[in-house]
């Protein structure tokens, strides 16, 4: 049987024996991979006292990547660059001994005249060694972190060409060597100025979350995640440069810069909040009194008098100031209340609300005291002024202590207002750097603020309703002929009944704040899906409103009970009535809804309500109040607010509507904010979720 190769060529000539030698011996065939007959050219036979090039050993990592490409077919290079392979950034490579051969080409007599190129080096991202490779390949890095940011840098490295299909196997394990080692130089994590690798691959995506940075040069850094999970790392990215990307060519990080954001208008109108608050918190319920209720100048030459001063500041009244914050905090500790975590929150952590306990034993104490004859109530009236200035006092000096605390202590990144890194003084100290500090670890010190400022709204409430009510003294003539307490019960009844007296609209106000502070107390748990727990900072303004919101919004129960405004027609009672019970259903059906929506958004009351994904996980509720304006909550608030003003029609006096025209101002203004927050949060689905509900607060107003 003939052999192939008889076979295939016929019987072998002298002639084609010559022609077979001939281009054995030719340079370009020995340069050649392979051949059309199979066989192995001289070239790749080596001598017996001939040492193996070191070229043809593979490295280490050579000989791990699993990655190989399939062998040429053809016998000669084609003159084109290969498709470039996109990897990113690469660690030190040790230099390759493949020595560069210039290989003949048959090209334009032009070409023959060009002097060869030099191949440029390939440079790893630490600079700290240079690679020759065969082959001409082109790298190109891209990093794609936001669908409206990407940053592609494309470098093309000569590397020489190869002569055997071992080099280029060999080419193809170094590559994907590179292209494994450069993703892991590239997911390095900036922190505060210097560059540590990450130990876990990062996660991109597409939406942004506020974090914090600490260069104190007024910019803070975006944090990019598309989870909110803790387990997954980001990439972080800061930089010294503009809005617009620059990449720099040599480190590792694409950065950029973005200004820190502005609340209530940055250093200026931070510095006049600070100065307006607690001004208008002391002057507005400075302003009514006994006999008039109007603005007055204040007579400023009284601060230097210092028996004036030491009047203030009187020791008993310093004294149960400092005795009821101090019980407040201790209870807020001590007693039993209600857990509750959201699921975002971070395992371990929650929120307990006891503040209805707490006002229940404040509320007994007082009953207590004023069955044995203690006169609380009067003392509280006679020193209502004191109080206001002591409560203002004591916010600036627990602002203080947590500026200074969060500077030296710190909080876990997940508890810092990524608002109050301006790196200035005053607006991050009316911002507050900290959401919720606690106090020696165990108590909320925003909470703690929040439940004193609602007691004692709810003590003032029950204050003016126990001195509106003038109860007789029964005669003793009235219970003759009655033996037993259930004969004499009905007698004492009707007598009471009868001669009983009070005012009825300074009454029907005092009950609405008390159900109002009711209202916020019973249901203060709803608190932990809010904006003011959650993203408020601690800072200055937070606590000034707490510690001015009671006397705020007792002026005007104050001013109807001191200068006994004319009983309101039937027609008003039922205006102010309906107002304030319509405005505080609507906002706690919000509240609970939104509520009920943080803690489990897949009960079977909204499986049938529209909402809209976000990028975070979370969706945006579109049904129920919310799919009509956006902060239904809000409306609420101001609709029972403005139902104070009512009896104001009739005896008008401005410091009173001043003081519920502060409330609703504030509001309006955190409706702003959030929307803002959430735009930034948000991004596309906030826009699309504006586009359906298109007002903030009331429809088709604002």
């Amino acid at each position: 049987m003939e052999n192939r190769r008889t076979l295939t060529r016929g019987r072998p000539t002298k002639e084609s024996k010559k022609a077979e030698s001939k281009r054995k011996a030719s340079p370009s065939r020995r340069a050649s991979p392979s051949s059309s007959t199979g066989r192995k050219s001289p070239a790749r036979r080596a001598s017996p006292g001939r040492k193996a090039s070191p070229s043809r050993r593979a490295s280490p990592s050579r000989r791990a990547s699993p990655v190989q490409r399939p062998p040429s077919t053809t016998s000669t290079r084609s003159s084109r660059q290969r498709s470039a392979a996109v990897i990113t950034p690469t660690p030190v490579v040790p230099p390759s001994p493949i020595k560069e051969k210039k290989e003949p080409t048959t090209a334009s007599p032009k070409a023959k005249n060009e002097k060869p190129k030099t191949s440029p080096q390939l440079k790893t991202t630490n600079d700290t060694a240079t690679t020759k490779l065969p082959l001409v390949t082109s790298i190109t890095t891209t990093s794609s972190v936001h669908s409206s940011f990407s940053i592609s840098t494309q470098k093309t490295t000569d590397i020489g060409s190869s002569k055997n299909t071992t080099a280029e196997s060999e080419l193809a394990k170094l590559a994907d060597y590179i292209r494994r080692s450069v993703s892991k130089t590239f997911s390095t994590s900036v922190r505060g100025g210097s560059q540590t690798p990450s130990t876990h691959q990062s996660r991109v995506s597409r939406s942004i979350s506020q974090s914090n940075f600490d260069d104190g040069d007024n910019y803070s850094k975006m944090e990019f995640s598309d989870s909110e999970d803790d387990n997954f790392r980001s990439v972080n990215i800061t930089t010294k440069s503009s809005y617009t990307p620059l990449i720099d060519r040599t480190s590792t990080s694409f950065c950029r810069k973005i200004e820190v954001p502005k609340e209530f208008g940055g250093l200026l109108g931070a510095s006049l909040l600070l100065l307006i608050i607690p001004l208008l918190g002391f002057y507005l319920p400075w302003c009514c009194r006994k006999k008039t209720c109007e603005f007055k100048q204040p007579n400023l030459s009284a601060l230097l008098d210092l028996k004036y001063v030491e009047k203030v500041f009187s020791g008993q009244a310093v004294g149960s100031y400092i005795a009821f914050n101090s019980g407040v905090f201790i209870l807020s500790a001590a007693l039993f209340g209600r857990f509750v975590r959201l699921p975002s929150d971070r395992p371990g952590s929650g929120y307990y609300f006891n503040a209805l306990p707490i006002a229940f034993i404040a509320t007994i104490a007082f009953a207590i005291a004023e069955y044995f004859k203690y006169p609380v109530s009067d003392f509280i009236i006679k020193n209502y002024r004191r109080y206001s200035l002591f409560s203002l006092l004591n916010a600036l000096f627990v602002a203080t202590w947590c500026y200074v605390r969060s500077n030296y202590i710190g909080a876990p990144d997940l508890q810092m207002n990524p608002y109050a890194k301006s790196g200035n003084f005053i607006v991050d100290f009316c911002l507050g750097k900290q959401v919720n500090p606690k106090w020696l670890g165990s108590v909320d010190i925003k909470q703690a603020n929040y439940k004193i400022c609602w007691i004692v709204t709810l003590l003032l409430a029950q204050i003016y309703i126990f001195k509106n009510i003038q109860l007789p003294s029964m005669p003793v003539e009235a219970l003759e002929g009655t033996e037993t307490l259930a004969g004499s019960l009905p007698i004492m009844t009707k007598f009471y009944v009868e001669n009983i007296k009070f005012d009825t609209t300074s009454l029907v106000s005092s009950s609405m704040l008390l159900i109002y502070a009711l209202d916020n107390l019973v249901f203060e748990h709803h608190l932990a899906s809010s904006f003011e727990l959650q993203q408020e900072g601690l800072g200055a303004l937070v606590l000034l409103r707490y510690a001015s919101t009671p006397f705020l919004l007792n002026a005007i129960p104050k001013y109807l009970f001191e200068h006994k405004v004319v009983v309101l027609p039937n027609w008003a009672m039922i205006v102010m009535a309906v107002m304030f019970l319509s405005g505080l259903s609507l906002k706690r059906i919000s509240n609970k809804i939104k509520y009920q929506y943080r803690i489990n958004p897949n009960m079977p009351t909204f499986n049938n309500v529209e909402t809209i994904h976000t990028f975070q996980g979370r969706r945006l509720l579109l049904g129920k109040l919310w799919g009509c304006v956006r902060q239904p909550n809000y409306a609420g608030e101001i609709l029972t607010l403005l139902s104070f003003t009512v009896p104001l029609y009739f005896k008008f006096t401005w410091p009173p509507l001043v003081c519920i025209f502060l409330f609703i101002v504030f509001l309006l203004h955190r409706a702003v904010r959030v929307s803002a927050r959430n735009s930034t949060r948000y991004h596309s689905s906030w826009v699309r979720y504006c586009m359906k509900v298109r007002n903030m607060v009331v429809p088709k107003v604002f």
